[in-house]
């Protein structure tokens, strides 16, 4: 419905103010459309921003839901739209000069509305969105409209820079990523991708995916149904050597028949071995890529067929394996359980390889897992002990 929702409340104020439907607004700025139009898939857009994305080279591309256009000629202005929007302004311009608009989005359940403080200038039709989210730092709302509003894919590869260094100065994480859950922001981070080149940005990307994702359910959803290749796209980064994106394959939870037929293994070993750092460059993620790549092969390991026996066999020809007794020490318990389990197809392929394991293991890791670990994992545990008991 394009209908104004008026009954509306501020954080239990009995003050109503007018609540504006997301019909509109212009997709991730807030702002109140002036000259809007609607593309052949649907889609309406600012006319200047639709204007923008075509002449900066992705003309047959609807930005939001990345169906090809038959047409560049954009179409007349949507009037209906526009004089309800010319309605809801000379309604309001008398109220007072700050009014909270309410964003019931399409897009997303009421219970994750975007609430912002929105000045209403009566000599023209600008309106200026202070903030989006509440605590949110200015800086950081105005790279997302960067991101958004940008045809160009320069500018747009700057704004994800800049908005992965405003996320780690600033205190209001949970603000910060509702702001950058939204599925129109998802999408762009998807589309850099796929078409960018630079690796400082396809590592910044990868990060601020998975950390949306580890966080928020939704944001998988919106991946997994909008991308279904999303996937393979992320698995061929991981094979050129951009070792987060292991995370990102890791929290995507791809089925064992998937992991086995992308063939990962000697991708997930380089980053076992490698064991990112994570420095000044790039915050400390939610989820390591080396303990997503522990993860990942210990999920190779759950099927009947020989690649169970590849990944032991690979460990063992790649020296791997002081690398994987390593994740013994990890502060998850899940990367220790893996550990074990990867260690233990170690040593059915290759019995000799228990003297190594043992030389290197610190047996209090091990002890210091088994009171919280389940029935099966403790099977393993004594299991694992028991072959490093072998070698006397």
């Amino acid at each position: 419905s394009l209908g104004l929702l008026m009954d509306a409340s501020d954080h239990g104020s009995t003050t109503h103010q007018p609540v504006l439907s997301t019909d509109f607004l212009y997709p991730i700025t807030g702002q109140v459309f002036d000259d809007q139009v609607t593309l052949e898939t649907g889609q309406t857009y600012e006319r200047s921003a639709i204007q923008e994305w075509i002449e900066g080279g992705r003309k047959d591309i609807c930005p939001i839901k990345h169906q090809k256009l038959s047409a560049t000629i954009l179409p007349k202005t949507n009037c209906v739209l526009k004089d309800l929007n010319a309605n809801w302004r000379e309604k309001n311009a008398g109220s007072a000069k700050e009014t909270k608009v309410l964003v019931q989005s399409k897009y997303e359940s009421p219970e994750i509305g975007l609430s912002g403080s929105m000045k209403l200038k009566h000599s023209s039709s600008e309106i200026s969105v202070t903030s989006q989210v509440d605590g949110i730092v200015p800086e950081l709302t105005s790279d997302i409209s960067k991101l958004w509003l940008s045809g160009s894919l320069h500018e747009i590869e700057n704004s994800v820079l800049a908005i992965k260094r405003a996320w780690g100065n600033a205190d209001a994480d949970n603000e910060i990523r509702t702001s950058l859950a939204k599925p129109d922001v998802v999408s762009r981070l998807v589309e850099i991708l796929f078409n960018s080149l630079d690796i400082r940005v396809l590592r910044t990307t990868i990060y601020l995916l998975s950390e949306l994702v580890a966080r928020d359910e939704t944001v998988m959803q919106t991946l997994m149904q909008s991308y279904p290749n999303i996937l393979e796209k992320v698995v061929v980064l991981l094979k050129k050597g951009i070792f987060e994106a292991a995370t990102l394959i890791s929290l995507l939870r791809p089925s064992w028949a998937s992991l086995v037929a992308m063939d990962l293994i000697h991708s997930l070993l380089a980053v076992v071995k490698a064991a990112v750092q994570e420095g000044s460059e790039q915050p400390r993620m939610y989820l390591r890529p080396k303990t997503a790549a522990i993860l990942l092969l210990m999920e190779v390991l759950k099927g009947d067929d020989g690649n169970v026996h590849k990944v032991g066999g690979a460990v063992i020809a790649e020296k791997a394996l002081e690398n994987v007794v390593s994740s013994l020490e990890s502060d998850r318990t899940e990367e220790r359980i893996a550990a074990i389990r990867i260690l233990l197809n170690c040593i059915k392929e290759k019995g000799s390889c228990r003297r190594i394991i043992a030389d290197k293991v610190n047996l209090s890791s091990v002890f210091g897992i088994f009171m919280s670990a389940s029935v099966a994992e403790k099977f393993e545990i004594v299991g694992f002990l028991s072959e490093l008991v072998r070698i006397n």
